[in-house]
């Protein structure tokens, strides 16, 4: 990871809120599963995240490429998980 890169991972680790607005709304570079894991995993009961997607979580595997770590991202984000329809 380029310092560029990481510092700027950092810094959305650190903020008090971060918002996902529409998930999968486009195409997703290929490192987008484990760049949110590492965003997720990072900041789980650390910090505040919203997501939002007009997709399913169920579908996030296929939307993200990485079904791997998109069940590791779930128990994070379904424990506290709050759905809107």
């Amino acid at each position: 990871m380029d310092r560029t890169r990481k510092e700027y991972m950092e810094w959305l680790v650190s903020l008090p809120l971060l918002i996902l607005d529409d998930l999968g709304m486009r195409k997703l570079p290929l490192t987008a599963a484990e760049d949110l894991l590492e965003i997720i995993m990072r900041r789980y009961e650390r910090a505040s995240t919203i997501v939002t997607s007009n997709r399913p979580v169920e579908d996030w595997a296929k939307l993200l490429g990485d079904a791997a770590a998109v069940t590791a991202i779930q128990p994070s984000i379904s424990t506290r998980l709050d759905v809107k329809t």
